[in-house]
This record gives C-alpha cells, structure tokens and sequence, in this order.
C-alpha cells in the first residue's frame, strides 16, 4: 500500500511540476539571466525580442521579421513583448526540449595503428563507430575549426544570395589574423563570404558574416555588439547540434578566454557541415573565384593541401573539410574522406606542425583502408621535390597563421 501511495504522489508531482514554474516564467519580476538576455547587456531589450523570434521561438510563422513582433498590438516592440516572447521560449524548451539530431557514435574498436597527436579520432559515417579515439572528450581551442560552426549559423538565418556590405568590422580581427582580403565597401553575396571563410580561413570574411547576419536578426548598434549577438547565436547553434563542451566567444575561432571544444563536438560539427550541401560543396573547393564589379577578378584558393593537385599531399579521395592554427589550439585539421562509397572523418588537433596535420591524417586512413592511400612523410628530405606550400604555412606569414 505504501509503494502505491508513494507512487501516486510521484506521479502527481511530475504532473504538476510545470505549473509551478508558471510563476518564475511568467512573473514581471523575473531576472533576464532567467529569461534570456540575448545580447548579454544585463537587460531584455526589444534587441532581445526580436532574436527570440528570429532565433529561438519562431513560434508558427517562421518566416515572421522583426517588424511581427508587436504581441500586445500597441504598434511598437518593447520590452514587454521582449519578455513575453521570452518566457514562451523558454516554457517551450521546457515542454519539448530538442533531441540531439547526431547520435552518439559506437567504440568500433582499436586500429592497428597509433599516432603522436594530443587529439586525434577517426570516424566511419555509415557504421556511426569511432574506429580511432585519442582524447577526444578532452577541452581545447578549436581555432578555425570553428568556423564551421560560423557558417552553419549563417546558413540558418540567411540565404546564400543574400547581400552583405563588408565595413569597418574587418578592423575587428586580430593583426596576425589570416584573411582573404576584403576592401570596405563591397557588396557579397554570402555564399562568396562563406567561400573567403572556409577556403582562406579568412577571419575579415568570418568578421563580415557575424556583423551582417547579426542585424538581419535583431536589432544591434555597434560592430561589437552585432558580434557579440552572432556569437550568442553560434553558441545556440552548438547546443542544438549537441555540441554540449563547446563555447565560442569569436566568429573566427582565434583564441579568446573561454573559448573551448573538443573533437568530439567538432566531429559532430564535421557531420552537420557535411549534411548541409552548401557548406559542403564549399569546403570540397580548391578554389573559387569571382569578379567585381569594376571586373576586377578575385580567387581564393583553398588552404587545404589534400585539394591542391600540384601538392605532394593531394589525396583524390578527400572532399573537405577545414584547417586551423592558433597558438592554444596548435595545428589542427578535420578532413572527409570518400573510399569504396564510404564516408570517414579524420580529426588531429594540437600539433606543432603544419605538415603532421596531413601527415598523421594520412596515417590514420591507411590503417582504415590500407592501400588505398598515400602517406607522405612529415619532412620529406633537403634533395627531394620542393614542398611548394610550405612556405605560405609558417605561422610568422600574414595570411596563414590563425586560420
């Protein structure tokens, strides 16, 4: 009888839980830390209103602008529709939390192969097994990994035609940054801008799409606040994927306190990049171009030495993804794999050079599909052919060296 009884007053706990939040969630006096202070400046502003439309509710038109966000029909967005937006999302989230849409991949067991990388895995698509893992629940900078996660966020809320002014936001970048070179002034679709991203690692382009995709969204002033509002939604984007150990605190994956993630949320991120056709098209590129309007022609060619046929590390059978450096990250690479009709990721992260990212990912397919492919050494010797990309890869060069 007691085991009933204490059942019976679980179950109408649980039945009445919601209810009692009622009062934290719809309660004028609630905190914007428990409602969501979307721009992080301490208050809910219509800023905030009109991102929790854009971002996190959407409610049943999501093709709703800011300009729809009158909820109590007094023909302005204040901070009364801020809050009540707000509290719905997060009511929602509460009622129907999102399930992670990559499944955690099986342990495959052990390759018959180990590498000398602090990070390192390598990943079987169509099994969804690890069939190599090193380190990979362990915290570390991302670098321009992370830039994958920059445009999956854009992608969500603008198209790929959309217009972006590049301005003074690309004064933003750390001076070592690597770039693509964009001029103030210009007008680029984003897919262009995506392009510069993922294929030079440009962080001016990185810069760019954060500044503009934030004032698509919400209403934001300074540069550094449109920042700080596309960082907030990179970090939504992440949680959403379920790339629970990661936060970004740049659009570009240069270092910054509290940034963080771990390969095995960027393998999460790899596979989201992959199954967005765009970003994955973008990053299977060794290069792109295109003209300006004065017919000036700009090209971008991909840092990616698995793409670059005339490079002594071309492999025909990778189709992306990214590189990275940064001090705290060291040199990092994600690289997609295609043999015998199946797709494998390949992740080495914190090294301290830029050719065992290629060398070691190289090592790491081969014992997958042993064979198959062609393993470089590191450092070829003083009279073997010249390795013609290495010298735009030293981290002192103006255009490699964070990205």
């Amino acid at each position: 009888m007691r085991t009933l009884r204490n059942t019976a007053i679980r179950r109408t706990f649980i039945l009445f839980l919601p209810l009692l939040c009622l009062p934290i969630l719809f309660s004028p006096t609630a905190s914007a830390a428990v409602l969501g202070d979307a721009d992080g400046d301490g208050e809910i502003t219509p800023a905030d209103a009109r991102a929790a439309l854009r971002v996190a509710v959407q409610l049943d038109r999501p093709d709703e602008r800011a300009g729809d966000m009158d909820v109590d029909g007094d023909g302005k967005i204040t901070p009364d529709d801020a809050r009540f937006i707000l509290r719905r999302a997060v009511w929602l989230d509460c009622l129907f939390p999102v399930e992670a849409p990559y499944p955690a991949p099986a342990d495959g067991g052990p390759l018959a192969v180990t590498v000398d990388a602090p990070f390192a895995l390598v990943y079987a698509e169509d099994e969804n097994l690890l069939l190599y893992r090193q380190n990979i629940y362990e915290p570390t900078a991302p670098a321009s990994l992370l830039k994958l996660l920059t445009a999956l966020t854009a992608l969500r809320w603008c198209e790929p035609t959309q217009l972006f002014a590049v301005g003074d936001e690309i004064d933003m970048i750390a001076e070592d940054s690597s770039v693509c070179g964009l001029e103030k002034g210009w007008q680029l679709p984003l897919e262009h801008l995506l392009c510069g991203a993922m294929l030079c690692s440009g962080n001016d382009a990185a810069y760019c799409i954060a500044v503009n995709v934030a004032r698509t969204v919400a209403d934001v002033g300074s540069d550094a606040q449109a920042v700080a509002c596309f960082v907030g939604l990179m970090n939504r984007t992440a949680r959403e994927l379920g790339m629970a150990s990661t936060v970004a605190m740049t659009p570009d994956g240069y270092d910054a306190p509290g940034q963080r993630s771990t390969p095995a949320d960027l393998l999460t991120l790899a596979r989201a990049a992959l199954d967005n056709r765009l970003l994955a098209d973008i990053c299977s590129r060794p290069s792109f171009s295109f003209s300006l309007p004065d017919k000036t022609e700009i090209v971008w060619k991909s840092t990616n030495r698995y793409l670059n046929q005339n490079d002594r590390f071309y492999d025909p059978h990778v189709d992306g993804l990214k590189g990275g450096f940064t001090d705290d990250a060291g040199c990092c690479l994600i690289s997609s794999w295609q043999i015998a009709g199946k797709r494998y990721i390949a992740i080495v992260m914190g090294l301290d050079s830029f050719n065992a990212r290629y060398h070691l990912s190289s090592v790491l397919m081969n014992a997958v599909a042993p064979g198959s492919v062609t393993v470089q050494p590191e450092n070829p010797e003083e009279n073997g052919p010249a390795d013609e990309e290495k010298p735009t890869e030293k981290p002192s060069e103006t255009y490699f060296p964070a990205g």
